[in-house]
């Protein structure tokens, strides 16, 4: 909707040929929401990969063909230049491409972890030593896209002109996710010769760099290939990634670096790649055929072989799958500048806008001021022409019949304060549908006029106010305020139907049937079931010291500073009888590590001590013999467990408390982390 209203367009105006050869081509490759309907029960949330580009083309009464691209993070550039052929091979005359990503589901992160393609801090450096992997973003983006004739015979905005674009595979290589630079080259070399471009015209290249050592430093490889014999050009050579400033939104990483490309050939200046100062890249800065783009600076054009060339940017996306894609965008030159007068136009202009109701049309008005107020010298005979044939019409209607900007400015701001109309400023909120709108009024020529019929419903031949002049498109101007709604599944009514869902299990459930909770399982089988021998500790300073006639049995794993072989804590807890050796080093190990804990600790001067997790109750039990003024609390599964391990009475001060999983809530049970002791 906003790249159609961007580009000055409304989806309702488009006609019937064109809406039958405009495309929708759109990249993804994650969406989540059906790993919620694990937790509901009458509901199934869920979508599909196609549903993104067919519901666009279902809302906007789009007839070309709706095709949806995953190719991982290559999507989108994928779906861009599927986009491109499309118009190429004339088979459509335009065409909406971009990509998307969002993580709605927690286990998107915990995938990225397993897979350790997650970076392991909070913000990725591209190229450098010790990076890997890249930190996750979240975006969308669309453009319009036309060839570029017919775009200069319709009077469109133009950003920029794909000159080339490409796509291949990496076939086989040393495994499924490992790059290519034979074939990240070969991919820059067909989009450059899609046009016969010279490699010596391309100034900057928006690189795939996300933060992985081995895949960025392919990537210059490729770059050097295809670029690295370069000579007689006269200019700098830059490179840079947008990743360390917004992250790699994986299937939208393609429209995020496109994005950035346009809008630094608009402003014909180049920005910086986030990087540290003590930046060491993995290919020493030599070796570059580009060198990195550290700081804002102004994008030269180059000049070759004694003719200076337009701005050219080479945009590089990879996918994990193998798939590269390469696109390479040029500067749009028009032949004629485009002048304008409208600080004192020669006839007034009719500055229209509409809205579903008043509250929309308000923010829209809003947004208008803000725009005119710091525009200045703005092109309003053309924006009154983009706002009149490239806005969807809607019921609650305001035209303004305005001489200069300042004129304009003035009467926003007066509808803003008592929003009726008044001289030269029509308002209507119509309810009705705009189905029940009158025949198109065409006979007059009058502003005023034609304000006060269209604010009342009637449909207007806005080509025929323009008949006869040169008209154009205006870009960025602002779109659409539509009301900010949070669409989402209601997680809290998902977690009280778990909740009741567990307690009436647990109603019925067995003892077993609990136990299905493994770590649950585990601990409550080692805790009732070990033998194994007890453990005699030394008392040292600091630490706890073994009080006569308690045993000192502990439930606790131990660390090994290496690996054992054929040693197994499982089977040594099951069977010790057949397991001495192991057992006396577990018996080692366990009273070195509590050593280690409570080496520094002065238990004469600590009142209370709260054991999560104790086990067997050893050291709380021993606490309160050795300090009978310290207050000693545990969490345990069972009331009795510690009683029944030491036969023996838990000493008054010592106070058990019971906890068992249906007590939780489903948030309170995936944060239980056994084994935590405090001293206050």
């Amino acid at each position: 909707w906003k790249a159609l209203e961007d580009a000055g367009y409304a989806s309702s105006s488009l006609s019937p040929e064109l809406r039958q050869r405009t495309g929708v081509f759109g990249g993804i490759t994650k969406q989540g929401f059906h790993l919620y309907s694990a937790r509901m029960q009458d509901r199934f949330p869920s979508t599909s990969f196609a549903s993104l580009v067919n519901r666009v083309s279902y809302h906007l009464n789009l007839q070309g063909p709706s095709t949806v691209i995953d190719t991982m993070c290559s999507s989108a550039l994928v779906a861009i230049h599927e986009a491109c052929e499309y118009i190429r091979q004339g088979k459509g005359d335009m065409a909406l491409a971009g990509g998307v990503n969002i993580y709605t589901h927690p286990s998107t992160y915990v995938g990225l972890s397993i897979s350790q393609t997650i970076a392991d801090r909070e913000q990725c450096v591209p190229f450098g030593k010790g990076g890997n992997g890249f930190v996750p973003g979240e975006g969308v983006g669309v453009i319009v896209l036309k060839a570029l004739d017919q775009a200069i015979k319709d009077g469109d905005g133009i950003y920029a002109v794909i000159r080339g674009s490409a796509v291949n595979h990496n076939g086989r290589t040393k495994s499924y996710t490992t790059p290519d630079p034979g074939q990240q080259a070969a991919v820059i070399r067909q989009a450059l010769s899609q046009h016969v471009l010279d490699p010596r015209t391309i100034s900057y290249i928006e690189a795939a760099a996300s933060g992985s050592e081995i895949a960025d430093a392919v990537e210059i490889v490729a770059l050097t290939q295809v670029f690295g014999q370069r000579d007689s050009g006269q200019g700098d050579y830059k490179i840079g990634s947008v990743k360390p400033t917004i992250g790699h939104s994986e299937a939208a990483s393609g429209i995020a670096q496109l994005s950035k490309v346009l809008l630094c050939l608009k402003h014909q200046t180049l920005v910086p790649t986030n990087a540290p100062e003590d930046f060491h890249p993995t290919t020493p800065f030599h070796e570059w055929p580009f060198q990195l783009q550290r700081e804002v600076s102004p994008w030269k054009r180059l000049t070759i072989d004694g003719t200076e060339v337009p701005r050219r940017a080479g945009i590089t996306s990879i996918g994990a799958g193998g798939v590269n894609a390469h696109l390479i965008v040029e500067e749009y030159i028009p032949e004629t500048e485009h002048t304008h007068q409208s600080t004192n136009p020669t006839t007034p202009i009719l500055f229209v806008l509409s809205a579903k109701n008043k509250e929309r049309l308000s923010e829209c008005a809003k947004q208008w001021l803000l725009y005119l107020q710091k525009k200045q010298n703005a092109d309003l005979e053309n924006i009154a022409y983009t706002l009149q044939i490239g806005r969807e019409e809607m019921p609650c209607r305001l035209a303004i019949v305005a001489h200069d900007q300042k004129g304009l400015i003035q009467q926003l701001e007066q509808w803003m304060a008592v929003q009726e109309s008044t001289h030269d400023c029509y308002f209507s909120e119509r309810k009705a549908s705009l189905d029940e709108s009158n025949g198109q009024v065409t006979e007059t020529s009058d502003l005023g006029e034609l304000a006060r019929v269209w604010v009342a419903g009637n449909a207007v031949s806005w080509s025929g106010l323009h008949q006869g002049k040169r008209r154009v498109r205006i870009t960025g101007l602002p779109t659409y305020p539509f009301k900010r709604r949070t669409c989402w599944i209601n997680c809290d009514q998902i977690d009280r139907t778990l909740t009741e869902i567990d307690q009436d299990k647990d109603a019925t459930q067995t003892l077993d049937q609990v136990s299905q909770n493994k770590v649950v399982e585990f601990y409550t089988f080692m805790a009732e079931k070990s033998n194994a021998a007890l453990v005699r500790r030394p008392v040292a300073q600091g630490a706890i010291p073994t009080v006569s006639g308690v045993p000192t049995e502990y439930l606790t794993f131990c660390p090994f500073e290496e690996k054992v072989p054929g040693f197994s804590m499982s089977q040594v807890f099951v069977h010790p009888e057949r397991y001495p050796d192991e057992i006396r080093i577990i018996q080692a190990k366990q009273a070195e590590m509590r050593q280690v804990l409570f080496c520094r600790e002065d238990f004469a001067s600590v009142h209370t001590f709260l054991d999560i997790g104790c086990g067997h109750g050893t050291d709380v039990i021993q606490l309160a013999a050795l300090y009978p003024h310290n207050r000693t609390e545990f969490k345990h599964s069972s009331t009795d467990l510690a009683e029944r391990q030491l036969q023996r009475p838990i000493p008054s001060q010592v106070r058990p408390h019971y906890w068992h999983r249906s007590h939780l809530s489903h948030e309170q049970q995936s944060r239980v982390i056994p084994k935590h002791s405090h001293l206050t």
